[in-house]
């Protein structure tokens, strides 16, 4: 049964579709994109023509500057950044508060060149996006942008983004330190020996809209894969590393505290400049690491990191039978995993784990924090 308010929709639409139905794609689209230029007092009232207008988008063919930087503007609006055009009409920018992004077009909408401006720092030229937009992979180029202002989506107004920014480089600068520390190989690999044996893992600053990462951890299969097919990617775990708005205050450095060159202590371990008024600064935010995949952890676990660091669990942290989280995150099919072997590297041996003998309760952790 319809409801009195479908019947009119529909008669609306057929009558909109029929009107249109002998003019080109082209006019439609222009049609539809200065409707969404026009205030609304209700943004809900827009969400049909944003999906109207996305539909137009996947059915036009880009063969024109206009057409081009059309598609430009509409992924901006798509992903909360600024767009406009230089005097020359030659140069899209794609604006955010910490960085953005130059197309440079050719008179008939091709694209001569793509370049990235971050935060302090001059326009590179950035060959991944270059060559999305070249060969006219809008989707890909949209979820390129998004990665962008999600490694820059910090919280706070202009001065406050640009403090957590430093703060944010200045961790870099130390993990990398760390990382970069001198020790002795215990792996043929390097890469898998710097993942499995180095101080914190393999630490891959920031760059080109990638966040800063840390791969902590690589699987004895996955590691024999790597060895044998070189060059194929990391097949390791990872851990993403950024920043997040905080309801109270948090002491953050503002430079480096590790010396240069680093000083260390007998264990091997970096000496830190204590944290004062004149190297950190109080923030509303912390450090957070983004765990991808999902790790499960027992309770117990996570509520001692929360202590070491101060910071509260969150409000919905549910716990689970752990072996019922080890099976979700371990195996594709849940019928076939009654048990399964651990393999532990230091002493090398084998554990065989099943329900019975895994009783402990844990949660799915995809999110850490951390106080400067």
């Amino acid at each position: 049964m319809e409801s009195k308010v479908d019947v009119p929709k529909k008669t609306f639409l057929s009558a909109l579709s029929s009107k249109y139905a002998e003019k080109p794609w082209s006019e439609t689209f222009q049609l539809v994109h200065r409707c969404m230029e026009k205030s609304r007092a209700d943004s809900r009232h827009c969400e049909p023509i944003i999906r109207c207008l996305q539909k137009l988008q996947e059915a036009q063919n880009v063969t024109s500057l206009s057409a081009m930087v059309t598609r430009l503007e509409m992924i901006a609006k798509e992903r909360g950044l600024g767009s406009h055009l230089s005097p020359s009409e030659t140069v899209c920018y794609l604006t955010a508060d910490l960085f953005y992004v130059e197309v440079l077009l050719l008179p008939g909408g091709e694209v001569e060149d793509v370049k990235l401006a971050q935060h302090g720092e001059a326009p590179e030229s950035n060959a991944s996006l270059c060559q999305l937009l070249r060969m006219k992979k809008f989707k890909e180029f949209s979820l390129k942008m998004d990665d962008l202002a999600s490694l820059y989506n910090i919280p706070g107004d202009g001065p406050i983004k640009v403090k957590l920014y430093t703060s944010l480089q200045h961790l870099q600068k130390d993990l990398l330190k760390i990382s970069n520390l001198p020790r002795h190989l215990i792996e043929n690999d390097a890469h898998i020996d710097m993942v499995l044996n180095g101080r914190i893992g393999r630490v891959t600053p920031s760059k080109e809209g990638s966040p800063m990462s840390i791969e902590y951890y690589i699987s004895p299969s996955n590691a024999l894969m790597e060895s044998f097919n070189p060059g194929e990617g990391s097949r390791s775990q990872t851990a993403m590393v950024g920043v997040c708005a905080s309801a109270s205050p948090h002491r953050l450095q503002m430079e480096s505290l590790i010396h240069t060159p680093p000083q260390v202590d007998s264990l091997g371990l970096p000496i830190f400049i204590p944290l004062s008024e004149t190297c950190s600064e109080f923030l509303p935010a912390f450090f957070h690491l983004k765990i991808k995949p999902p790790v499960p952890m027992l309770n117990t676990f996570i509520h001692k990191m929360s202590q070491i660091t101060d910071i509260p669990l969150d409000a919905d942290l549910q716990g689970e039978p752990l072996f019922q989280l080890l099976q979700a995150t371990a195996f594709e099919d849940k019928r076939e995993c009654g048990n399964f072997f651990v393999v532990h590297v230091y002493p090398h041996h084998f554990e065989s784990h099943t329900e019975e003998n895994i009783q402990s309760e844990g949660s799915c952790t995809a999110n850490r924090t951390h106080e400067g």
